[in-house]
């Protein structure tokens, strides 16, 4: 995903260990943003659905639409997005329920969110929560539970769902040292990883019973700011 001016996004193939650019793949999103690009104008996050079928992109504060691309043959997306607003201001980051259901962070209203994804690209809201923090933004979800970070207030929340979909807020999981960007969590569920990005350190957490964090360390030997981690 490419965030400067319109935006766009960009496909590739795997080849011999490679990635090539896919001729013809490129789609631009239609923004208002600059180059280089203003954080909250950008888009916020790229990714399939679980079944491969759509390509999704949230816009944040560039029109605040959750934008779905249909996945066609060799990996060629449709010409255009359907754009679907989001419940509320700026759509930010996103991951998938158990069932496939969308979950999105939106940091306007510091709430997350769950939706259904059609076939034909639109988004139906099944509920949302908020969690009464700043700047909800980035979401990573361990053994059904979700992580939100809140970059304003510099803590972590935790919300549960419903049987139907919908989220429900937990609590306060931990509390940062930093404002809180993006997580990963380890492939076991045990241990989750949370950035503070304004000091460059990477909170660990042991993942306990019912989805209690319990700080484990820090890693401090980075440069700030950070955003952006993967665990493996």
């Amino acid at each position: 995903m490419n965030s400067g001016g319109a935006g766009s996004v960009q496909g590739f193939s795997f080849f011999g260990g490679r990635l090539i650019p896919l001729w013809g793949s490129n789609r631009s999103l239609g923004l208002s943003n600059m180059s280089p690009p203003f954080f909250l104008d950008s888009p916020g996050q790229v990714g399939f659905t679980p079944d491969g079928q759509q390509l999704i992109v949230t816009t944040k504060n560039s029109g605040s639409d959750i934008d779905v691309y249909s996945v066609g043959e060799f990996g060629y997306l449709s010409g255009q997005p359907t754009a679907n607003a989001a419940a509320a201001p700026v759509p930010f980051a996103f991951t998938f329920d158990a069932v496939g259901n969308l979950i999105v962070t939106e940091a306007g209203s510091s709430d997350l969110a769950s939706y259904s994804v059609a076939s034909n690209g639109t988004v139906t809201k099944i509920g949302s929560a908020g969690d009464g923090q700043a700047a909800l933004c980035w979401v990573t979800v361990v053994d059904g539970y979700f992580y939100g970070s809140n970059a304003g207030s510099a803590n972590v929340s935790q919300f549960g769902e419903t049987s139907d979909g919908v989220p429900n807020l937990v609590g306060v999981a931990a509390s940062l040292s930093s404002g809180a960007t993006d997580s990963a969590a380890s492939s076991n569920g045990r241990y989750l990883y949370v950035e503070e990005g304004g000091i460059g350190t990477v909170a660990e957490f042991q993942v306990a019973s019912a989805g209690a964090l319990a700080q484990i360390g820090q890693v401090s030997e980075l440069s700030a700011p950070l955003e952006g981690i993967a665990a493996s």
